[in-house]
């Protein structure tokens, strides 16, 4: 497994609308609230009505913000339940060629094969 769900920021977080990023080898991630708006304290009981968990998956050194790479997006129900599904979407997204060891380029993990 290469993410799992104690390591994504509990449902309430993304109600601040912050986004959380992570990485998992050479993959980068970032979950949001779409729209990214702060409604923690909204009293609103639809305040979420039309939010969808934003989840974007990408390769490389670069942030969200300046990378070149091609962004992989999903999107899940805004609801506890959303979380847990964005949770394994990634966990899949991520742990896609890690069975094997193997970086983008083949290389085995971050340290040489012979260490």
């Amino acid at each position: 497994m290469a993410i799992c769900e104690e390591e994504i920021l509990s449902y309430n977080f993304f109600q601040y609308g912050t986004p959380f990023f992570g990485s998992f080898r050479v993959k980068n991630y970032r979950i949001a609230r779409n729209p990214l708006k702060n409604v923690f304290f909204d009293s609103d009981p639809h305040k979420n009505d039309d939010a969808q968990f934003e989840v974007t998956v990408w390769e490389g050194m670069e942030n969200f913000d300046t990378t070149t790479a091609e962004k992989i997006t999903e999107y899940f129900p805004f609801t506890p339940k959303g979380r847990l599904s964005a949770v394994a979407w990634l966990d899949v997204q991520c742990a896609d060629g890690v069975d094997s060891g193997e970086g983008k380029d083949g290389a085995d993990g971050i340290f040489g094969a012979d260490e």
